[in-house]
């Protein structure tokens, strides 16, 4: 297994403070699930509550992470994201981006096909914002349009307008700390 990605509590459902409840690192092994879920006394997955203490390597997972019931899912979750390149990770970071666009819940099963299709998906670390984007594009030749088009015009291209395009139209993300776009 690789490195923590969550810190969690489990407890039943029905527990008061008192109650029986047990603190674990995911992703973890069976065995370690197994006696978590012993300590705290649950015997039907039915009867879980989880709550996500902390998220070490992606913080801004645990909005996402409210009313998880199923241990074995977030726990494949963890086991996915803690596998995941640098690269991988700033994927992910921008298909949740845009799976939040879409301002409706995000399901725990919807976060680990995120997760699982991550290695999917482009990382363009050269642009930040709209006008890099559009510049990247046109310098590149993604634009068949402006291949016959001489430097002295494309000196006065509005960048910003073609990135915007190309981004609305793709669907693509910039990432939150401003190191690239997704797509």
């Amino acid at each position: 297994l690789g490195e923590p990605v969550l810190e969690v509590y489990l407890a039943h459902q029905d527990s008061g403070l008192n109650e029986s409840y047990a603190r674990l690192q995911l992703p973890a092994s069976h065995y370690v699930l197994r006696d978590a879920l012993e300590k705290a006394q649950l015997e039907h997955a039915d009867e879980i509550l989880v709550g996500v203490m902390h998220c070490y390597a992606f913080p801004y997972l645990e909005q996402y992470l409210e009313d998880v019931k199923d241990l074995m899912l977030l726990n494949a979750l963890a086991a996915r994201l803690s596998e995941m390149e640098p690269w991988q990770k700033d994927t992910f970071e921008g298909l949740l981006l845009m799976e939040a666009e879409k301002q409706e819940p995000v399901a725990l099963s919807r976060l680990y096909d995120l997760a699982a299709n991550a290695d999917k998906c482009v990382v363009l670390y050269a642009a930040t914002n709209d006008r890099e984007l559009g510049e990247f594009y046109a310098e590149n030749d993604f634009l068949p349009e402006l291949a016959e088009v001489p430097d002295s015009v494309m000196e006065i291209l509005d960048y910003e307008k073609i990135g915007r395009k190309m981004r609305i139209g793709e669907g693509g993300v910039f990432l939150r700390h401003g190191s690239g776009y997704v797509t």
